[in-house]
């Protein structure tokens, strides 16, 4: 599925040869998973967050985190999958001139947010290989322009 934005969600499928994790689009609409991962980065601010998201959150399919993994893991988890994506997209897209380009993964955090939960985040990114090929930044969402501004075609050094 093509789409400008993809749930933040994950799940696990179970198989004989153990777990496999689902994410985004993958997930089967009638599937537990975990969502709203990144408001787990920073309970204490967990709250405050959600009182200002405009729709219920009730949503019965969503589960708690599992007693073998906590927020960072699954949040880490998510970003792993959205980079497997992305290179393989790009690779896909591009051959071999994709190996020789280099990317800069920006992320998206709340602006009322500590910096120790933004360092959480930093670190679930960098567990999760994005560090590995690109440059990270990190930007309070009320940073982000409008799409239509971030569209047009940059330099990124």
């Amino acid at each position: 599925m093509t789409s400008e934005k993809v749930p933040t969600e994950v799940a696990n499928e179970y198989h004989q040869s153990g777990p496999k994790c689902l994410w985004g689009f993958q997930i089967l609409d009638n599937m537990s998973r975990h969502q709203w991962i990144k408001l787990g980065l920073g309970p204490s601010q967990k709250n405050g967050i959600r009182s200002r998201v405009p729709f219920a959150q009730s949503d019965c399919r969503n589960i708690p985190p599992p007693y073998h993994a906590s927020s960072e893991d699954l949040a880490t988890e998510y970003l792993r999958k959205l980079r497997e994506h992305t290179v393989e997209i790009l690779n896909s897209k591009l051959g071999s001139t994709f190996d020789s380009m280099k990317l800069a993964y920006v992320i998206t955090v709340p602006a009322v947010w500590s910096d120790k939960v933004k360092e959480k985040t930093l670190s679930c990114a960098e567990r999760a290989g994005l560090e590995k090929m690109s440059k990270i930044r990190m930007i309070s969402e009320p940073d982000v322009p409008p799409f239509k501004l971030c569209s047009q075609k940059t330099r990124m050094d």
